[in-house]
């Protein structure tokens, strides 16, 4: 289930404007994982398969909240801002530990809470887009700010760790420089870090 609110509106500073405001839960029932092959000689690094649920775990589940904003306080100019916060209470993920394991049976042989661990974590963020268009020629100009944190079952003695995959900082460039006959330049730079 889903829920939104949105508002709009017109203003002497803003121009007309926009806010929406959305909450949800979340629930997966068909989960991805990814098994990574730990030998020092491995072909294929990892394999990703599909595996719907079996009724030995309850599913994975997150709660999710957002606000969204936007304006055009002046012609062909636009300005959007957004925040989401995000809980994921139940994390599905592949138990390594249970894995290596040297009594561990064959996995066709498992139920899936054997070897399939429940982690938590956290991701918020916000974000601001600053945008302007006048015919075909257009700039842009985007920052995003996130933060990602969660558990790995049978690693770090349960304590949360910052996800590989997050991209703390991202700064994006990018204009159309239109030419003759309906050519244009275009250009994109886009620098994350931290």
């Amino acid at each position: 289930p889903r829920v939104s609110a949105r508002v709009d509106g017109t203003g002497a500073a803003l121009g007309p404007w926009s806010l929406k405001l959305s909450a949800g839960l979340y629930r997966q029932f068909l989960n991805q994982f990814a098994l990574s092959n730990v030998g020092p000689s491995a072909l294929v690094p990892e394999v990703q398969f599909w595996l719907p649920a079996d009724g030995s775990l309850e599913p994975a589940r997150s709660r999710h909240l957002a606000a969204e904003f936007a304006a055009r306080p002046w012609a062909g100019w636009e300005l959007r801002g957004e925040a989401y916060y995000k809980a994921m209470d139940r994390i599905l993920t592949l138990d390594y530990g249970t894995l290596s394991a040297e009594n561990t049976a064959a996995m066709a042989e498992m139920a899936q809470a054997d070897f399939v661990g429940v982690a938590e974590g956290t991701a918020y963020g916000m974000g601001g887009r600053l945008g302007w268009e006048e015919g075909r020629a257009r700039a842009l100009l985007t920052y995003d700010w996130t933060a990602s944190e969660r558990t790995f079952p049978s690693r770090f003695d349960g304590k949360r760790q910052p996800t590989p995959w997050s991209e703390p900082h991202r700064v994006t460039l990018g204009a159309r420089i239109p030419f003759w006959g309906g050519l244009a330049l275009e250009v994109e730079s886009q620098n994350v870090w931290g």
